[in-house]
Order: structure tokens, then sequence, then C-alpha cells
């Protein structure tokens, strides 16, 4: 099975072939797979708005008791931020509900149920989906956990950082972006990844 120019690599080659009609699954008709590949979020500044917390219930006595208790150990159990992190700079920005955010959730949904992660992108939309932890072709089907459709992403680009040189930074619509981690020190993946994206009329399906 043979990818168009330098796209994808033996890594996506593999998935394609041993999982290609699950994948195949997840499409519409005539919809065109432009692209596979796997990710992590990249590290850095979290600034997603979180949700008001829960109301605090505790007495006052208790609340001093705890907060004092924390303060006592945080030299022992707190650690410093990684250097990578500190280098990362901002790797996710936007509201509650927007497409970073539901993004970041649908990845930690994946990494709860011990997935591997992958984003698709076809002609029509972005899909993020995941697939069981598993050797040769013994996974369960694919499972689409968020889908996004083009109109909704405004810009994607390469801005590699040290430790992340295929750090991808996608931008929406509504403001709110997220950085993908597609390769500590190469950039093949992240490369193809924004030709499928900057120009989906001019990429070649990938066969699946």
């Amino acid at each position: 099975m043979t990818l168009p120019g330098d796209i994808g690599g033996a890594s996506t080659n593999l998935e394609l072939k041993d999982h290609g009609a699950e994948i195949r699954r997840l499409l519409m008709p005539d919809e065109r797979l432009l692209d596979l590949t796997d990710f992590v979020r990249a590290t850095g500044k979290d600034l997603l708005e979180t949700p008001p917390p829960p109301p605090d219930t505790r007495s006052g006595g208790r609340k001093a008791a705890e907060a004092a208790a924390g303060v006592a150990l945080y030299p022992v159990l707190g650690s410093p931020p990684s250097l990578k992190r500190m280098l990362g700079g901002v790797s996710t920005a936007g509201r509650i509900g927007s497409w970073a955010y539901r993004l970041v959730e649908a990845e930690q949904f994946l990494r709860k149920d011990k997935r591997l992660q992958y984003l698709l992108v076809t002609d029509r939309r972005l899909l993020l989906a995941g697939r069981e932890l598993t050797w040769g072709k013994g996974g369960r089907d694919y499972a689409a956990a968020l889908e996004v459709p083009r109109g909704a992403l405004v810009h994607a680009a390469r801005e590699g950082r040290p430790f992340a040189r295929g750090r991808v930074v996608l931008a929406f619509a509504d403001g709110s972006m997220v950085a993908l981690d597609l390769g500590s020190f190469r950039t093949g993946a992240a490369r193809t990844l924004i030709k499928a994206l900057a120009s989906p009329g001019t990429v070649t399906p990938l066969p699946v």
C-alpha cells in the first residue's frame, strides 16, 4: 500500500493495512480520507477555561487545617514544571464548549479508555478517533470521539519547539486553539497534516 508523495510512513501504512476496514466504517459515502496520524496533545501552558468549582461545604476549621497541611507538604510532594513544558508555549486556549475544549475532552476520554489516539483528515471534516491498545489486528473497532467540520478550522501551521519539532497548532473559528505533538524530532507527519488541511483538493486520497 503506497501513499502519495512523502505522506505518512511505515506506521501509517501498517495502520491502514491492518485496520482499513474499521477506518472505512468511520467515513461517509464518497468521503475521501486525506491523512491519518497518531498524536499526543503537546505539552505547554493550558489556557482553557475551567468550569466553576462545586460549592465548598467544609467547615472553616477544616479549610484552615487542610490549607496548612498543603503548604507543609509542598516541599515534599510538589515538583517543578518540566523543561519541556516550560519551553512548550501555549498548548491549549479557549472557552468551555469551544472546539479546542471539546477536542481536549475527547482526547482525555480516549486516554482514559486506554485507546491509541488518531487524527483523521478527510475532505469534509477532522475526526478524532481511538483504537484499543493491542498488538496486531486484535484491537476493537475504531471509536470516533469527536468530529470537526472543515469550516471550523481557520489556521493550521507547524510551530516547532525544542523537543517537539513536529508540533502543529490548530486554530478554530471560535477563537480557540490546540497544539498537537506529531513527533519530537521528525517533522514528516506534521508537514503531511498541514498539507492535507491546507489544500484538500490537491491531495490524493489514502487507499482504505
